[in-house]
């Protein structure tokens, strides 16, 4: 049995379980459901907001075959099996506090 990380063991799996968030969830909601998605993303502030976890969500519902009518992930269809698996080849994480010398961007760029 391997040690999991309290964040990552209970980390929100649905924007409605996203804590103290609104104004992002509800942003990136809205912007789902008028099918009108930016090309990128930044989400920034400190540590413990829910930078990854909103990004994380989003990430999937992009990548769900069966959303629910709230823009929620199904958490059944083939990318969300894979995604909660830590399997998908669709979804890519990068952290920047881990890969910010010149090294790291050039190994990031041949990937």
């Amino acid at each position: 049995m391997s040690f999991v990380v309290s964040a990552r063991k209970y980390r929100p799996i649905r924007f409605k379980d996203v804590i103290g968030q609104p104004a992002i969830t509800t942003t990136l909601k809205n912007a789902l459901k008028s099918d009108k998605l930016a090309q990128s993303f930044l989400f920034c502030g400190p540590r413990g907001v829910g930078k990854t976890t909103c990004a994380r969500i989003l990430a999937k519902i992009i990548n769900c075959q069966n959303l629910s009518p709230d823009i929620e992930p199904c958490n059944e269809c083939a990318a969300c099996t894979a995604f909660n698996h830590s399997a998908s080849f669709n979804i890519f994480e990068l952290d920047a506090a881990s890969n910010n010398s010149v090294d790291d961007i050039r190994a990031l760029i041949e990937q």
